[in-house]
């Protein structure tokens, strides 16, 4: 288990939803916005450390659903039902799509639930893992080739659709799957390398403006470089702390509920127009995200993914290391 890798991902959704709450508005931080950039490439590690070469496309496909889509869902009915509130409720067309995740790329769509805009991407690539396991052993190494040729060559900055402009991302992925490749073959950094690493990544972060066209040269790249860099560091009795490992298995549930709760929180303290109420809403906000994604991994995520998996995932496949049966125990390896 790569505890400190896990531990990342709650820093990623507390950088996300940071970025989100208008942080930058406050004191011109940008970079939280990479806790996005962090995630994809922590997607690369996951899925090239935890699919054996052996695993059978339909057993990826739905261990690929039950790991995003309910909790997903719950988050987009509940995005729903509050923004119906002021605007009214979106058409049938654009719930399904939300809720498929299937976006349209004639024009500049973007699902109900605007942050989940990002699963798009993880489901292309989820597909793209998926077919590149036809090679078998060589699926990793198929599929960042594969990736990093089709985020080069479908870029498109005149498309009307936000997925057409931004293909490059993808590339985030490959990096992800080629520390996985690192991680097969035992090639960790020494304690000194991953201080340089580390380091060179936040350096690199400070000095990169966000809104910059080539976000997976500014960000993606010492994303990499931190995912890989702190895993000299893995060994600290921190990363196994049961507090850590919450952190990291409440991470999904801080990104896909914190937008939701900062338009509570800003609605209810009648609005962010003064830096008074502007900085009371971010604090709120992010310690009640912080709750929300621990009680949603503690009673709707853990025991969902133990059901669904019971239920569509024959005993002899199921991966019995990564069942989050409790607190103490992280669900990177999904």
């Amino acid at each position: 288990m790569l505890y400190s890798v896990h531990f990342l991902r709650f820093v990623a959704a507390i950088g996300v939803a940071l970025h989100h709450f208008g942080l930058p508005n406050l004191g011109g931080v940008t970079v939280t916005a990479a806790g996005l950039d962090v995630f994809f490439v922590i997607s690369g590690v996951v899925i090239g450390t935890s699919t054996a070469y052996d695993t059978s496309i339909t057993v990826f496909a739905l261990k690929r659903l039950i790991r995003i889509v309910p909790l997903y869902w719950l988050a987009t009915a509940a995005a729903v039902l509050w923004t119906a509130h002021f605007s009214g409720p979106p058409s049938t067309q654009q719930v399904v799509r939300s809720l498929l995740l299937w976006p349209d790329l004639s024009s500049n769509w973007l699902p109900s639930y605007l942050p989940a805009w990002s699963l798009v991407y993880e489901l292309w690539f989820y597909a793209a893992f998926a077919a590149c396991m036809l090679t078998g052993r060589y699926a990793k190494a198929a599929c960042a080739i594969i990736v990093f040729i089709a985020a080069v060559a479908l870029e498109d900055r005149s498309s009307p659709s936000a997925f057409g402009q931004a293909t490059l991302m993808w590339v985030e992925f490959c990096f992800g799957l080629c520390i996985a490749m690192a991680i097969e073959r035992k090639l960790f950094p020494s304690k000194w390398l991953g201080g340089i690493l580390v380091t060179v990544a936040i350096a690199w972060f400070a000095s990169y403006p966000y809104g910059h066209a080539q976000r997976w040269w500014g960000w993606g790249i010492p994303s990499a470089l931190l995912v890989y860099g702190i895993l000299a560091f893995d060994s600290i009795p921190f990363f196994r702390t049961k507090l850590s490992q919450l952190g990291g298995n409440a991470s999904y549930g801080i990104y896909l509920f914190h937008a939701t709760i900062f338009g509570i929180v800003a609605f209810s303290i009648g609005g962010i127009e003064t830096a008074d109420r502007a900085v009371a809403a971010l604090f709120i906000s992010t310690i009640l995200s912080i709750f929300a994604g621990c009680l949603a991994f503690v009673a709707f995520e853990a025991p969902a993914l133990t059901w669904l998996r019971s239920r569509l995932l024959t005993p002899s496949r199921r991966p019995s290391s990564s069942r989050p049966t409790s607190l103490g125990r992280p669900v990177l390896t999904d």
